[in-house]
């Protein structure tokens, strides 16, 4: 992971990294298992929101 990805300036651009990188994953081009994408989802919202309640 770039090490920049976590010094993102705000919520809000990291809520749109985040729905671009989940709209990918869940995209019918992805060969990751939904199981996976879950824990994907879960790891970013945990670096780019430690507080995000989910």
């Amino acid at each position: 992971m770039d090490k920049n990805f976590s010094s993102i300036p705000t919520v809000g651009a990291a809520i749109e990294v985040m729905h671009y990188i989940f709209g990918h994953l869940n995209s019918e081009k992805s060969t990751v298992s939904s199981k996976k994408v879950t824990e994907i989802k879960h790891s970013l919202i945990h670096k780019l929101m430690p507080n995000y309640p989910y």
